[in-house]
């Protein structure tokens, strides 16, 4: 009959250990058929472990960035926008991630149009609502996005992060989404 090897670990100790350190302890135990420790082991593992619901807010996390407070695009000469009789316009369809944009409506995101990135926006508002344009011809980009834009008069400068012919000005809040995807139609 083998003995059990004898050791002094408790669940603390194996907590304060580095995870590769606790991982190496682990192996020796299996190998050597101390079940308790191993057992201890896997609690102090399972410790570190978040529980779902911070695994799903950190894997969301992953998904969401900053809050977009301004959506700037390269539209030369009001290209595809069209004009209603209450003053708000439709801008052409553009690549933007639906759940941000849903969540930058709720803290009243603005559209800016800019001839160029050196220019300041010629056309420019609060985003009021927005078309969803599915549109699988071209293949990769499954839908686009038309804005409804209260108009003002206030030119807002080319700012945020992005490439090519769209930017996205965040606030610093987190929030739920992704970054605009793509570039204009």
């Amino acid at each position: 009959m083998a003995k059990a090897l004898a050791h002094t670990w408790t669940v603390e100790k194996l907590s304060a250990l580095e995870l590769a350190r606790l991982k190496v302890v682990r192996e020796n135990a299996s190998r050597n058929g101390v079940a308790d420790l191993v057992a201890m082991c896997d609690s102090a593992i399972d410790l570190r472990k978040p529980t779902a619901s911070a695994r799903s807010r950190k894997a969301t996390d992953r998904e969401i960035g900053d809050l977009v407070t301004e959506y700037h695009f390269i539209c030369q000469n009001d290209r595809g926008v069209k004009f209603n009789s209450d003053g708000t316009f439709w801008s052409t369809s553009w690549v933007v991630a639906e759940e941000v944009l849903q969540k930058s409506m709720r803290y009243g995101a603005k559209l800016a149009l800019h001839s160029s990135k050196a220019e300041s926006s010629y056309r420019q508002g609060t985003i009021r609502d927005y078309q969803r344009i599915d549109d699988f011809a071209e293949g990769a980009v499954e839908f686009r996005i038309d804005f409804l834009v209260a108009p003002d008069d206030t030119p807002l400068v080319w700012a945020g992060s992005g490439a090519g012919e769209k930017r996205a000005k965040s606030s610093g809040m987190r929030a739920i989404g992704a970054a605009i995807e793509s570039e204009t139609k």
